[in-house]
C-alpha cells in the first residue's frame, strides 16, 4: 500500500475520487474485512508525518467513521454468538483489538506531530478537541478488548492518553464539548473521555465476565458527569494517576506527597445515583435513561451495579484477610463434574493442571498458571484444588483472572470450603451435589448443585455419608459457570 503514494499527493486518500472509492469499498465488504482494511489504511496515515494537520485528521476521521459500523458488528458477535469455536472467537477478538489499537496509535501520531510543529493550537482548537477525544476513546476501547481476555493494560497506553489530556488542559480545550462521532446524542469532552478510561481501570474488571464488562462500560458512560479529576488531593478522591508516566492509575494508600505531575480523581459522587439504580433493579424495574444495549434483565445487570458500587465509594474495599507469601504447587480441576470425580477418587481421574501458589489467606489463593490456547477458564468457574503433598481437595471459585503474557496468567480464587462433602441427590435424575458445610439439623448449609437445578420450592432429599437428609431451599447465593450455589436448611435427619 505504501507504493500508492505519488510525489504530487501527500497520501492517496488526499485525492477526492480515490478517497470515495476506498470509503465505498470499506462500507461494502464484510465486517472482518472492513476492519482489516481500515487498519491498513490507518497505518499509512500514522506514517504520513509531513501532511498538513487539517487534511490528515480529516482523513483519519473518515476512515474511523466508516469503520464504526463493522466494529459494532464484530463486538456484538463476539459477546453474543455462543456457538463460536475457539478459533472464530480469537479471530474476532484479534481483529477488533487490532483496529482499536491502530486507531488510537494513528490519532496519537497525528496529535504528537502537531504538538511538535510550529502550528498554533488556538488556530485548530475545534479539530484538536475532536482528535484528542477520539484518541482517548479508541485507546479506551482497546482497554476494554484487552480486558475481555484479561490482558494487562499497556503502560504506554496510559502515557499516550495522559499526554493527550495534559495537552488539552494546557491549551484550554480539555472541557470543550464536542460530538465524538456524527449522530451522537450526547456531547463529550477530553476530560470526560480520560475519566472514562481511568474509572474503567479502577473498577476491577478482572473479576467480571466479558458481557458484564460491557454492562459496566455502559454504566460508566451514563455516570460520566459524576466523576471528577483535580491536580490537588481532596477528601474522597480515592485514586490517583500521573498522566506523564507509563503507569496505570492506582488507589490512594495512606498519605501521598503532592506532585506537580500527579492528578487525583473520584467516583464518589456517582455512588448515590448508583444505589438508586440498584434499588430499582432489586424491585425488578429497568431504567429508561441508560443505554444497556441488549442486556435488558434486572437479574443480569444487578450484580454489575453492586460490583461497581463497591469500587466507587470514597473508601474502596480492602482485603478481608491478611495474605501470606508462599511458594508451592497446586493441582487444579475445573467444573462441578470434575470436582465430584476427584472427591470420589474415580478412575480415571479428570484432567488437571498445575498452578504455582504465590500467596494465601483465610479467604482465598493467588496463583500463577500456564497460559495455553485451549484454556477456557472463566470468571465464576468452580474449581477443585489439592495442595502439594496433601490428599484433601478444597473447593473454590475463580474470581479474578489476568493474562501476564502469552505463556503465563495470574488467578485469584475464593475458597468456598476446605472440607467439601459429596451428597447423592434422590430423584429421577440422580444428581450429585456438593455440601460446603457440615450438615446439622435446624442449621443452614451451602450446597453446590448443577446449573438450573435449584428451585425456590424444590427441596432436596439426599444421602450424605450414609445418612438421609432433607434440605429446604432458603436462597440462591450465586449462579456461577454451570453451577448454582444455594443455601438450604437441614430440616430432617433420618
Amino acid at each position: 500500500m505504501l507504493g500508492l503514494f505519488s510525489p504530487k499527493l501527500p497520501h492517496p486518500l488526499a485525492d477526492e475520487k480515490e478517497r470515495q472509492r476506498v470509503l465505498g469499498e470499506l462500507a461494502g465488504v464484510d465486517a472482518l474485512s472492513a476492519l482489516k482494511r481500515s487498519v491498513d489504511w490507518l497505518k499509512t496515515l500514522a506514517e504520513s508525518g509531513g501532511m498538513a494537520f487539517p487534511l490528515r485528521s480529516m482523513l483519519i476521521r473518515q476512515i474511523d467513521d466508516v469503520a464504526q459500523r463493522p466494529a459494532r458488528i464484530i463486538g456484538r458477535e463476539y459477546l453474543t454468538m455462543a456457538h463460536l469455536s475457539d478459533e472464530e472467537d480469537m479471530r474476532l477478538w484479534r481483529a477488533s483489538r487490532a483496529f482499536w489499537s491502530q486507531l488510537g496509535a494513528t490519532y496519537n501520531a497525528c496529535l504528537s506531530d502537531f504538538t511538535r510543529s510550529a502550528e498554533r493550537p488556538e488556530d485548530s482548537r475545534a479539530e484538536l478537541t475532536r482528535v484528542a477525544v477520539r484518541l482517548i476513546r479508541a485507546y479506551g476501547a482497546r482497554l476494554k478488548w484487552d480486558q475481555f481476555r484479561y490482558w494487562p493494560a499497556s503502560e504506554a497506553l496510559w502515557q499516550n492518553i495522559g499526554r493527550a489530556y495534559l495537552y488539552a488542559l494546557d491549551n484550554g480545550f480539555s472541557r470543550r464539548e464536542v460530538s465524538a462521532y456524527p449522530g451522537d446524542r450526547v456531547q463529550t469532552t477530553v476530560e470526560q473521555e480520560y475519566l472514562r478510561a481511568l474509572v474503567f481501570h479502577v473498577s476491577s474488571m478482572d473479576s467480571l465476565l466479558p458481557f458484564e464488562i460491557e454492562i459496566a462500560e455502559k454504566l460508566i458512560s451514563h455516570f460520566l458527569p459524576r466523576f471528577s479529576i483535580a491536580a490537588e488531593a481532596h477528601d474522597g478522591y480515592a485514586y490517583w494517576v500521573d498522566p506523564e508516566q507509563r503507569r496505570s492509575p492506582s488507589r490512594v494508600h495512606g498519605k501521598i506527597e503532592q506532585s506537580l505531575s500527579r492528578f487525583h480523581f473520584t467516583t464518589a459522587d456517582a455512588v448515590e445515583p448508583l444505589l438508586e439504580l440498584q434499588r430499582m433493579l432489586e424491585r425488578g424495574r429497568l431504567p429508561d435513561d441508560i443505554d444497556l444495549a441488549r442486556y435488558r434483565s434486572p437479574r443480569i445487570i444487578l450484580p454489575v451495579v453492586r460490583h461497581l458500587g463497591a469500587y466507587w465509594t470514597a473508601q474502596p474495599p480492602k482485603r478481608e484477610h491478611n495474605r501470606y507469601q508462599v511458594r508451592s504447587q497446586l493441582t487444579v480441576v475445573s467444573g462441578l463434574d470434575n470436582v465430584l470425580r476427584c472427591l470420589a477418587a474415580s478412575d480415571p481421574p479428570p484432567p488437571a493442571a498445575t498452578w504455582t501458589v504465590e500467596n494465601v489467606s483465610l479467604g482465598g489463593i493467588r496463583a500463577r498458571l500456564p497460559m495455553v490456547a485451549e484454556d477456557q477458564l472463566r470468571i465464576g468457574s468452580l474449581l477443585g484444588l489439592r495442595p502439594e503433598g496433601g490428599d484433601n481437595w478444597l473447593v473454590g471459585v475463580l474470581r479474578r483472572f489476568a493474562r501476564n503474557n502469552d505463556m503465563q496468567a495470574s488467578a485469584g480464587v475464593e475458597t468456598l470450603s476446605r472440607k467439601p462433602i459429596v451428597a447423592a441427590v434422590e430423584g429421577d435424575n440422580a444428581l450429585a451435589a456438593l455440601l460446603l458445610d457440615p450438615p446439622e439439623a435446624g442449621e443452614t448449609v451451602r450446597v453446590v448443585v448443577a446449573a438450573l437445578a435449584y428451585g425456590p420450592a424444590r427441596p432436596l432429599r439426599c444421602r450424605v455419608l450414609g445418612t438421609a437428609l432433607a434440605l429446604d431451599p432458603v436462597e440462591l447465593l450465586e449462579r456461577g459457570v454451570e453451577f448454582d450455589l444455594v443455601r438450604y436448611r437441614v430440616t430432617d435427619q433420618a
